[in-house]
C-alpha cells in the first residue's frame, strides 16, 4: 500500500499486532513466519536478552527521537519506566542534551546513570519553575490509566517546542490558544517501519545500547510477575523481564 511503499509499514491498513493478538510460537525454538522481511538479524555485538525489548519499546522511542529531534536539541524524557530508560540512552547517544523528568527524586541516580545530563522532580514546583522554557522536545512515555494534567509540562518547552506522546498514555486536554503564543506542537508516534528497525539495531550495536533487563527461566514466570507488580518487597525494577527457555 501507499504507507508500506513509503517505509511506514506500521501505518499499513492491514497491519497485524503480533505481540498482543494471540500469535503462537513466541517461546518456540523455531517458528515459521509469514513474511521474512520482518525478521531482523540481531548484530553480533548485541546480547539477545538486552536487545529483545528494543524490538518493541526500543523502536517506539527510537523513531520519534530520530525523526523529530537533532543533535544539540534539549530533550526531556517524561516517565522513567522501560520506555523512558531506553529513550534516555538513545537520546544521549544521538547527541541531545537529556533531562529526565519524574515525579519524585527516587529515580534521580538511576536516570543519571543511564545517561541523563540532568533530572527534574516535577512534583517540586520550585524545580519545575527553574526548568521552565529550557526544552526543545519532550517525549512522554507514561503508561497509566490515571488522568494526568500535562499543562505544567508545556511550560518546560521553548518556543516552537514539541511534546510527543508514545506508548499507553492517557487522554490529554490542551489549551491550544495559549500554546499558540509560543507555537508549540503536539505529536504522536507509533513504533516504526523496517527501515527504522534496522537503523536502530545498527545504532545500538555501534553505541553499545541495550535495554535494562532481568533474565529469569520460564519456570519462574510467576516470580517475575510478582516482582513486576512490586510484590517482592524490594525496589521495583524499571527495566524489562526476559524469560529464557530452559534446555
Amino acid at each position: 500500500c501507499e504507507w508500506c511503499m513509503r517505509g511506514d509499514d506500521q501505518l499499513c491498513g492491514s497491519v497485524s499486532c503480533t505481540c498482543c493478538e494471540g500469535a503462537k510460537g513466541g517461546f518456540a525454538d523455531y517458528i515459521r513466519i509469514k513474511d521474512a522481511r520482518f525478521a531482523y538479524a540481531i548484530p553480533d555485538a548485541l546480547d539477545s536478552a538486552g536487545t529483545a525489548p528494543l524490538l518493541c519499546g526500543g523502536q517506539t522511542v527510537w523513531t520519534p527521537l530520530r525523526q523529530q529531534t537533532k543533535a544539540g536539541d534539549k530533550v526531556g524524557i517524561l516517565g522513567l519506566g522501560g520506555l523512558g530508560s531506553m529513550a534516555i540512552k538513545f537520546a544521549r547517544a544521538l547527541g541531545t542534551t537529556v533531562t529526565a523528568l519524574s515525579s519524585t527524586e527516587a529515580k534521580r541516580e538511576e536516570a543519571l546513570g543511564m545517561g541523563a545530563h540532568s533530572f527534574v522532580a516535577h512534583a517540586d514546583q520550585e524545580a519545575l519553575d527553574a526548568a521552565a522554557g529550557t526544552l526543545d522536545f519532550i517525549l512522554v512515555t507514561l503508561a497509566t490509566q490515571q488522568q494526568v494534567d500535562f499543562t505544567k509540562f508545556f511550560g518546560l518547552l521553548r518556543p516552537r517546542g514539541t511534546m510527543c506522546f508514545v506508548g499507553m498514555c492517557p487522554p490529554i486536554t490542551a489549551d491550544v490558544f495559549t500554546l499558540g503564543f509560543t507555537m508549540l506542537n503536539i505529536t504522536t508516534s507509533n513504533t516504526g517501519g523496517r527501515k527504522e528497525m534496522v537503523e536502530m539495531l545498527e545504532f545500538a550495536a555501534a553505541n553499545g545500547i541495550s535495554c535494562e533487563v532481568k533474565t529469569m527461566p520460564m519456570s519462574e514466570i510467576n516470580t517475575a510477575l510478582t516482582e513486576l507488580h512490586g510484590g517482592s518487597g524490594g525496589k521495583k525494577f524499571t527495566g524489562r523481564y526476559v524469560l529464557t527457555n530452559q534446555s
